[in-house]
């Protein structure tokens, strides 16, 4: 199970800017495995997204909201 979580967390760090755990170590084969993590982490992107865009349409205008939760998923 531990090993399933390092690749979620190389996959999450490959496709994002979130740090990555010292824990968890790298290498080129290990990116191979984590392949497998890569729909998902761009679901818990889109999920970030979309939920921050829900929360800051009910503070902002539609547009500066969108713009904002642009920003958050970059």
């Amino acid at each position: 199970m531990r090993y399933q979580l390092e690749l979620f967390i190389t996959a999450l760090g490959f496709y994002t800017l979130l740090p990555v755990p010292a824990w968890v170590p790298w290498s080129p084969e290990r990116l191979n495995h984590a392949a497998r993590y890569f729909p998902l982490v761009g679901w818990v992107v889109g999920v970030i997204g979309a939920a921050s865009w829900l929360a800051l349409a009910q503070l902002l205008p539609p547009t500066v909201a969108l713009v904002l939760s642009m920003a958050v998923t970059i």
